[in-house]
């Protein structure tokens, strides 16, 4: 039986290694989610030598948008570029998962945790991978492996780059500025008091260098007051006030939803005083984690599923150590797992793999490059918002081919301006400042800030939804010109329909389209998709 177990137990990971490397692969096919067109448009503004905040407003921290602009300048302007940069991170974060897991419950284990959390996050689909928050957890995992893999005398340089892993996690997002009390953790757990001394010392320079260098070069660019209204002030008025319903939303529709977190996060609790019986500073450092993290998840409005990212690797590691060490005593750790090791990793792993199967996906991808499905029908199947990434590349195509350069504001879908290659108009592509629930006098601020912006940068070009069924011959009654009232009909009045693709309409100044011009291939698209689903 028991050699039988550990036979099933090796298929079932070779076969999770193998879906995990085909999805690996299949994601570098996936176009752009709402998140993902916007960090482009940002990080095109960078390359184009603009500013985030300045020169583009989005409410997520500067260094989410850094590594777009470094992947256009290295890959290019396709969307495979910023997921080839997520899968490098992965690899690195899975690695540190594996040793972690391995320290304190062997290789088996090890590898079941790693597997568990890849399959995990590459279920969470082609919106919610490549996101910021799930970098949050790898730099916080990349900075603090040597305290999780038992240096028994970490020095002053190790903590300053734990701090720093902090300040980086907080440029991404403010609130994860609260991970300090991972290195906190750490430093209580030494007896010495000289030594808490240094570390704390170490620490704090390290997470004030990051934080430091960026508002200096805010100040330096211009851009430092327009970073505080779109990174402080606005995130700070959104996440203010309804805290409990927040919470509640999160749990009902997003944490309890998730069957593979209903087991890993009480047996991971369970594994903290586990794994601090052998090693103090790392059964505090993942204690601290998950004390500060499932917070961090809860209170953020409105729920994502990346949201969980910031947690599940850890969740991972313990779990795994949990159910892996047959040594309760904590005296000597495994050589060899035991059976309840092999029976809990194969449930786990089979919870996180087939609860969405990812299989699906690599399949699709490899129909896709084979040439066995249309580039229409691929890319009909990802959606941002009301419109597919299918409608996006036809209007970014229609764009570049038919109407002559100028700005373009994409409203809420910037990457049809990035795809077309052409210069966003003003700094406002989102709807995020005018629709998010702040206070009216914040809101209506924003609102003017738009309506200055279309005023002094006049678009050639405007992109938007017609979700009202009007035929797109109402670009008055669409977004953003209808937050605007009469100001805004009067700044739609100079643009005529040239394009529809599903929902997404394009408009340009001048005459109307052409009934050739209007060509409708959403419906053609979604056609073709279900023919190949149904085959």
């Amino acid at each position: 039986m028991h050699r039988a177990l550990r036979a099933l137990i090796s298929l079932s990971i070779a076969g999770a290694a193998a879906i995990a490397a085909l999805w690996a692969v299949a994601s570098l096919t996936w176009p752009f989610g709402w998140d993902h067109g916007a960090f482009a448009w940002v990080g095109d503004v960078i390359v184009r030598g603009g500013m985030p905040y300045r020169d583009a407003f989005d409410v997520k921290g500067p260094l989410s948008f850094y590594p777009s602009a470094l992947v256009q300048l290295v890959t290019g302007r396709g969307a495979w570029g910023i997921r080839l940069f997520d899968l490098v991170l992965l690899l690195a974060a899975a690695a540190v998962v594996f040793r972690v897991a391995s320290r304190f419950a062997g290789r088996a284990a090890g590898i079941g945790a790693a597997g568990v959390w890849v399959l995990a996050y590459a279920n969470t689909g082609f919106m919610n991978t490549a996101q910021p928050d799930g970098w949050v957890a790898w730099i916080l995992l990349l900075a603090a492996a040597p305290f999780l893999l038992g240096d028994p005398r970490p020095g002053p340089l190790r903590f300053a780059i734990l701090g720093a892993g902090v300040a980086v996690t907080a440029l991404l997002k403010p609130h994860y500025a609260a991970f300090l009390v991972v290195p906190a953790a750490a430093i209580a757990c030494d007896p010495r008091p000289e030594a808490r001394t240094r570390q704390a010392l170490a620490v704090a320079a390290g997470f004030l260098a990051p934080i430091a260098l960026w508002l200096g070069v805010a100040a330096a660019t211009g851009s430092f007051s327009a970073y505080v209204d779109a990174f402080i002030r606005f995130n700070s008025a959104k996440n203010s006030a309804g805290l409990l319903g927040a919470v509640a939303t999160s749990l009902s529709y997003g944490a309890l939803a998730d069957p593979a977190l209903l087991v890993a996060f009480p047996i991971a609790v369970a594994a903290i005083p586990l794994v601090a019986r052998i090693d103090r500073r790392a059964g505090w450092l993942l204690g601290a984690w998950v004390g500060v993290a499932l917070p961090l998840v809860l209170l953020q409005r409105p729920y994502y599923p990346y949201r969980l990212h910031i947690l599940t690797p850890v969740l991972a590691i313990l779990a795994a150590s949990f159910l892996a060490m047959p040594d309760r005593d904590g005296t000597a750790i495994p050589g060899a797992p035991s059976r309840g090791a092999l029976a809990g990793t194969f449930l786990l792993l089979a919870l996180a793999t087939f609860g969405r199967f990812p299989l699906g996906e690599a399949v699709r991808a490899a129909r896709f490059v084979a040439g066995r499905i249309s580039a229409e029908s691929h890319y009909a199947r990802y959606a941002s918002w009301h419109a597919t990434a299918a409608d996006e590349r036809a209007a970014a195509a229609f764009i570049t081919d038919s109407l002559p350069p100028g700005p373009v504001l994409a409203w809420n879908h910037p990457a049809v301006a990035f795809l077309a290659g052409r210069p966003a108009a003003g700094r406002f592509q989102i709807e995020t400042p005018v629709s998010a629930r702040l206070a009216p006098a914040l809101r209506d601020r924003y609102l003017r800030l738009l309506e200055a912006e279309l005023g002094e940068h006049p678009p050639s070009v405007v992109v938007t939804e017609d979700t009202l069924g009007t035929g797109g011959a109402c670009l008055a009654c669409l977004p953003p010109f209808a937050a605007l009232g009469e100001k805004g009909a009067a700044l739609a009045a100079p643009f005529s329909l040239r394009f529809q693709a599903g929902t997404i309409v394009v408009y340009a100044r001048g005459s109307s389209a052409t009934t050739g011009e209007l060509r409708g291939i959403y419906s053609r698209a979604v056609r073709e998709a279900e023919s190949l689903e149904a085959r």
